[in-house]
């Protein structure tokens, strides 16, 4: 996002968190996202589409987690629904949702929802004059926003009952409420963008890109109205399976891939697609692989897959995480045995860069009886700490020969490593010396 910042004037609204105002709005010289922007050509589809009564689970699951997840940040009552539909652009699924009134009386308009993969972007009109309004404009700010305010101190004990349970203060990782919204704008062009705005909130919150953590707002200026465009990410929101980062969701791709063949299967997997949001991430070839295991795989054809040549720029990093893919789902399908070569190489891979993934892999075949790669397990410890838990974790739940106990005996470790370590070279002696 590139904003030039040749700063006029602030206002501050009256609402307040501890003293400081919680609505800051600044006028700029100049707002631009600094990507291509998909709102204006959204805009003009909206009043072409036909809408029409719910149909099928997938779009009436994936329309209640979007307003479900629109209210930890909005305080509005969505409940009027008009209409809907789908529609694929880009090779992407898309869900559009028209509500009459947002049940907000300050905030009083209608509301329009274009739901994609990775977010959701609800798209709010009104009258122009609403931005040469300021005091009218601030007043919509605040009606808008789940404010953050002070969790109520612990309830004290009661002397009268000592034994009731006492409601302790609520423990928040990651609180959505916001603590403060932050609005840059320039003078209304004829048409287009003219303000970029940000419902800033706990620090611990996370805001990987725009859209997908807090809130991002843009305001623009289209076909005679001012349109609000609130844009929600869904890394935390409780999505449907399958529905979060996958291109095909009305049906679910999971529920078109049973009647494709192994060789469209295989073409599919990896297949970059004409819209590039997912650029990046595993979730579509997770669904084709485990179809792809439920079909007689061979060998041959998952080392091609694995070995396929990528085009995009984060290679290296959706490499590493497709291995861990890979590891889960043959475990996961009761095929370790067959795919036992192509499994411990992963395994390889992930150490030459351990992460999680590479614990994770571990953790995947913890259950898995048919295959034992002990001496990897043995080579993961001490080079990540996570990977560290699981390789013990791994190594506790076999038998060994006593080759293994010297192995992992003579493992240097760090001193935090110590203790764990002998606890599972004493579980191991253990088995050894049963008759």
């Amino acid at each position: 996002m590139r904003i030039k910042t040749r700063v006029i004037f602030v206002f501050l609204a009256a609402g307040l968190v501890f003293g400081q105002p919680r609505t800051e709005i600044t006028e700029v010289e100049r707002v631009d996202i600094g990507e291509p922007d998909p709102v204006p050509a959204i805009l003009d589809r909206l009043s072409q589409l036909k809408l029409g009564p719910l149909s099928g689970a997938a779009t009436k699951s994936m329309l209640a987690a979007s307003v479900a997840g629109s209210q930890h940040f909005l305080r509005w009552h969505l409940e009027k629904l008009t209409g809907a539909t789908t529609l694929t652009d880009n090779e992407t699924d898309i869900l559009v949702a028209h509500w009459a009134s947002t049940g907000i009386d300050v905030a009083h308009t209608d509301v329009w929802l274009w739901d994609d993969p990775i977010g959701c972007s609800f798209l709010l009109p009104f009258p122009l004059e609403v931005m040469n309004d300021r005091p009218r404009l601030e007043k919509l700010l605040e009606s808008l926003w789940v404010w953050y305010e002070p969790d109520p101190e612990p309830e004290p004990p009661d002397p009268d009952h000592p034994n009731r349970p006492v409601k302790p203060r609520p423990i928040r990782i990651t609180d959505p409420r916001t603590r403060v919204f932050r609005l840059r704008l320039v003078s209304p062009p004829p048409e287009g963008l003219f303000g970029i705005g940000e419902a800033g909130g706990d620090p611990g919150f996370s805001t990987p890109r725009p859209g997908r953590g807090r809130p991002w707002v843009g305001f623009y200026r289209r076909n005679g109205q001012v349109w609000i465009a609130i844009r929600l990410g869904k890394p935390w929101m409780t999505i449907p399976d399958g529905m979060y980062e996958v291109a095909e969701r009305f049906p679910p791709l999971a529920e078109r891939v049973p009647e494709w063949s192994i060789d469209r299967l295989l073409s599919e997997y990896g297949r970059p697609l004409a819209n590039d949001w997912m650029v990046g991430t595993t979730e579509r070839d997770e669904i084709i692989l485990a179809e792809l295991l439920r079909k007689d795989l061979t060998v041959y054809q998952l080392w091609q897959l694995l070995d396929r040549p990528r085009a995009s720029s984060t290679t290296s990093n959706v490499r590493h995480y497709e291995g861990g893919m890979v590891v889960r789902l043959v475990a996961r399908a009761g095929k370790s045995k067959q795919f036992e070569a192509v499994l411990r190489d992963e395994i390889v891979k992930a150490k030459e860069k351990p992460t999680e993934v590479l614990g994770n892999m571990l953790a995947s075949l913890r259950p898995v009886m048919d295959v034992d790669v002990s001496e990897l397990a043995i080579e993961c410890v001490g080079v990540h700490w996570y990977a560290s838990s699981q390789a013990f974790r791994y190594l506790e739940n076999r038998a060994h020969s006593i080759s293994t106990y010297n192995a992992l005996r003579e493992r240097m470790v760090s001193k935090n490593l110590m203790e764990e370590k002998e606890r599972v070279l004493s579980i191991i002696q253990k088995r050894l010396n049963q008759p």
